[in-house]
C-alpha cells in the first residue's frame, strides 16, 4: 500500500541494477499473521521488464509448489500463473518504489502491448485504456502535423524514436506532450 525506499541508492542507474536483480527470481512466500511462520509456496520469475518514464513494467510468472497450488489453478490444470506488475519509481533521499499489478487498475497506460499478450486478462477496463493509449500513436504518420499540450504544432519526422520538427528544429517528443485534440 505504501512506498519502499532504499536509501543506499542515490543514482537512478544504481537503483535500476537493484531492480534488475530483484526481477530475476524471487521466492514466493505465504505470510500468515505470524511473520515467523512464513513458508515458501513457490517462485516468482520475471519474464520481461522495462522502464517507461518512472514506471517499471514487469511480466511475472508465479510457479507454485505442489502442495500450495491455489484451487482456481488446480481446476485449470496448471501450477503457475502470470501477471503484469507496475512499479512506480520515485526519488526522495534514495530511490523507492510502489508496486501494483494489473488487478488494481493502475492509472498508468504505458505498459507495452506485447506484455498484454503474455498474460491472461485480469482487468479488461485497464487493458482497454492501455490499448487506447497506444492506438493514439499508431494512427500518427510521418509528415502529420500534431498539436502539442503547450499549444505548439510539430511535423512528425520519425515514429521510433518519436521525433518532430518545431520552428525548424527537430525534437524528441514525449507521448505525454501530444494534445488530446489531435
Amino acid at each position: 500500500m505504501g512506498w519502499t525506499f532504499i536509501n543506499r541508492f542515490s543514482k537512478r542507474s544504481d537503483f535500476k541494477e537493484f531492480i534488475k536483480d530483484r526481477t530475476k527470481t524471487d521466492n514466493a512466500v505465504n505470510y500468515s499473521n505470524d511473520i515467523s511462520s512464513s513458508e515458501k509456496i513457490g517462485t516468482f520469475t520475471c519474464l520481461k521488464h522495462c522502464v517507461r518514464g518512472n514506471i517499471l513494467w514487469t511480466v511475472w510468472e508465479v510457479s507454485y509448489l505442489p502442495n500450495h497450488i491455489p484451487e482456481v489453478l488446480v481446476e485449470a490444470k496448471t501450477s503457475s500463473r502470470r501477471f503484469i506488475g507496475c512499479d512506480m519509481l520515485q526519488f526522495s533521499n534514495g530511490w523507492g518504489y510502489k508496486d501494483m499489478d494489473e488487478s488494481v487498475g493502475p492509472c498508468y497506460y504505458t505498459c507495452p502491448k506485447s506484455y498484454l499478450a503474455m498474460v491472461p486478462v485480469d482487468n479488461q477496463e485497464w487493458r482497454d485504456s492501455v490499448m487506447a493509449y497506444h492506438n493514439k500513436f499508431d494512427n500518427v504518420k510521418v509528415t502529420d502535423v500534431i498539436l502539442l499540450t503547450n499549444g505548439q504544432k510539430a511535423v512528425i519526422t520519425s515514429k521510433k524514436p518519436f521525433l518532430g520538427r518545431i520552428d525548424g528544429r527537430t525534437y524528441r517528443i514525449p507521448r505525454r506532450m501530444i494534445s488530446k485534440n489531435n
